[in-house]
């Protein structure tokens, strides 16, 4: 289970494997998706994820961030 401060919500935690089945298509948008407990910001680490190569239509998913706007 990911490490989320809302393991009360009424919901099964974010599954990275069912995500990416169901949004990553060739020719889509999004290319690769990647499921994460706990971030200060995902707008960071797709900041960093590109510095370290990932291609355009990366996406980072929270349970939770604590330092991003959104």
């Amino acid at each position: 289970m990911l490490d989320s401060p809302f393991s009360d919500l009424d919901r099964p935690p974010l599954s990275q494997a069912a995500l990416t089945r169901a949004l990553v298509r060739p020719g889509g948008l999004w290319t690769d998706i990647t499921v994460v407990g706990r971030t200060g910001s995902t707008n960071a680490d797709l900041a960093q994820a590109a510095r370290e190569g990932a291609r355009q239509g990366t996406v980072v998913i929270a349970e939770a961030q604590s330092a991003g706007r959104g």
